[in-house]
């Protein structure tokens, strides 16, 4: 643990990583993410390979999973799109009351972009919900820990990435994701 970092772990808040006897602890994630349960699949970083993408949410809709893609209808550069669009798809899947888990599509670049324009104290008062997604997206998860109370951040695979997954990769995010386990 670098200095400055919290003990706990993304999501598993105030809690250690493993307790004295060598458990894993149970982690409740809000929005109790799994299937049937509504994910909103975001882009505010870079745009998402259409083939990858594509591979991704064929795994979440056989697992079950109910999808609304809140992507930008067309990239701006090496951006998914204009950081204004970016920013208001990024803020209805962070307070729709049906989404569970806001799930990043790819990584890149762009997020550090917005979030001094993310409405922390509206997203307080916001239902929780899990986020889930590693590289830029990590520059949204680490404030999202610290500031949305109840809400719970993974450092786990983009939805691009879900395509490629090994299968036994798959079942711990699966057990993480929908057991908090």
């Amino acid at each position: 643990r670098g200095p400055g970092l919290p003990a706990a772990v993304c999501g598993a808040r105030r809690q250690r990583l493993v307790r004295p006897g060598g458990r894993r602890p149970h982690l409740s994630l809000p929005g109790a993410p799994g299937p049937g349960r509504l994910v909103a699949v975001i882009a505010p970083a870079g745009p998402p390979p259409a083939a990858e993408l594509q591979a991704g949410l064929e795994v979440l809709a056989r697992r079950g999973y109910s999808l609304r893609l809140l992507l930008p209808a067309t990239p701006a550069g090496y951006l998914a799109g204009p950081d204004d669009q970016r920013l208001d798809l990024l803020h209805q899947a962070l307070v729709d009351p049906e989404v569970g888990l806001v799930w990043a599509a790819r990584g890149g670049y762009g997020v550090m972009r917005l979030l001094p324009r993310l409405p922390w104290a509206e997203l307080a008062t916001a239902r929780p919900r899990t986020l889930c997604g590693f590289s830029d997206l990590t520059a949204l998860l680490l404030p999202a820990w610290q500031r949305l109370p109840g809400w719970s951040c993974i450092h786990g695979p983009n939805v691009t990435g879900l395509g490629r997954l090994p299968p036994a990769e798959q079942e711990h995010l699966w057990a993480l994701l929908e057991q908090g386990r």
